[in-house]
C-alpha cells in the first residue's frame, strides 16, 4: 500500500503579517509499515506530532525513536529522514513554521527535540489546515493563534499537574490578559491584587498550566495585536501602540524591531 500524505500550504510564499508564529504549512501522514520518506534540508522549523504506531527520525549520524504520543522536530537546515518502525504504520500530524521568529518561539516555549505529548489534538490541526486555504492576513492570524495553542499543550505536558482549584485561577487570569491587554496599567501586581493572590504564587500557577509567565504571553497578545492594526488600518502608529496596552512608544517600535526584523513604518 501506498503512503498517504494529506498536505496544505500557505496561498502566498511569504507571510503577509510578521507575525511571532508564521505558519507555513501543515499536514497529515500514514507512513506504511517498512517505508521511509526523505527530503533536503528546508528554512523552516517541522514539528511532528506522532498520531498512532511509532517511527524514528535521523538527526546527524543518529537515529531517534518516535514513540506513540510524541513530539519531534527539525530545525532550519536539517535534512529530513524519517521511517515507520515496529512493523506498523505510522501516523502523525505535522506543520511547519518559517519566519525570522519562528527559531525563538519554539525556543521560548522549551520545546525538546523529542518529548513526550499528550493524545493528539486533532481538532486543532484541522484547524490548521482549514485557516491555511485562506488567502489572507485573517487566516494567517488564525493560523498562528492555533499554532500558539499547539505549543501551548505541547509544553504544558512536561509542566507538573495542577490542581483544580489552581485551574479556577489560571483561566481567569488569562481571560483577563485576552480582554484587557489594551489597559497599559495591566501587569502582574495589579492582578495579583485583584485576584487577592500573591503575585509570586499567581505567577507560579500560569506557568505550570500554560508553559510562559503571564507578563510574556500579555506582550505575545498586546504584539499580535499592534502588528494586525499596523497592517489593516491607517491609524498613527503612536495611537496603535496605546491601543494595544503600550504607554512607552519607544519600547514598542524597538519591540516590533526586534520580533519583525523591521520598523513599525516599514510595515504598512
Amino acid at each position: 500500500m501506498k503512503n498517504v500524505l494529506i498536505a496544505h500550504y500557505r496561498p502566498h510564499p511569504s507571510p503577509l503579517l510578521p507575525l511571532p508564529l508564521n505558519v507555513r504549512s501543515s499536514g497529515d501522514y500514514i507512513l506504511r509499515a517498512g517505508s521511509e520518506t526523505r527530503r533536503g534540508p528546508g528554512a523552516f522549523i517541522q514539528i511532528f506530532w506522532t498520531v498512532d504506531g511509532e517511527g524514528s527520525a535521523q538527526v546527524g549520524r543518529r537515529w531517534l525513536p518516535l514513540p506513540p504520543r510524541s513530539l519531534f522536530l527539525y530545525h532550519p537546515g536539517e535534512p529530513h529522514w524519517l521511517r515507520a518502525e515496529g512493523g506498523k504504520d505510522w501516523h502523525y500530524r505535522w506543520f511547519t513554521l518559517d519566519g525570522p521568529n519562528a527559531t525563538a518561539v519554539t525556543d521560548l516555549f522549551g520545546l525538546q527535540r523529542v518529548q513526550p505529548v499528550p493524545s493528539c489534538p486533532a481538532t486543532l490541526f484541522s484547524q490548521l489546515h482549514d485557516c491555511l486555504r485562506v488567502a489572507s492576513s485573517h487566516g494567517e492570524q488564525r493560523a498562528s493563534l492555533i499554532a500558539y495553542r499547539i505549543f501551548l499543550l505541547a509544553s504544558s505536558s512536561r509542566l507538573p499537574v495542577i490542581s483544580a482549584a489552581q485551574q479556577n485561577v489560571a483561566r481567569p487570569l488569562r481571560q483577563a490578559l485576552d480582554e484587557r491587554f489594551c489597559e497599559a496599567a495591566l501587569n502582574i501586581s495589579l492582578l495579583s491584587r485583584e485576584f487577592h493572590i500573591h503575585r509570586s504564587t499567581l505567577y507560579r500557577i500560569f506557568v505550570r498550566q500554560y508553559g510562559t509567565s503571564p507578563i510574556q504571553y500579555l506582550s505575545w497578545v498586546r504584539l499580535r495585536h499592534a502588528l494586525r492594526q499596523l497592517k489593516e488600518t491607517s491609524l498613527p502608529v503612536g495611537q496603535i501602540a496605546l491601543q494595544s496596552g503600550f504607554a512607552d512608544l519607544n519600547y514598542f517600535c524597538k519591540l516590533v524591531k526586534k520580533t519583525t526584523g523591521q520598523t513599525p513604518g516599514q510595515l504598512r
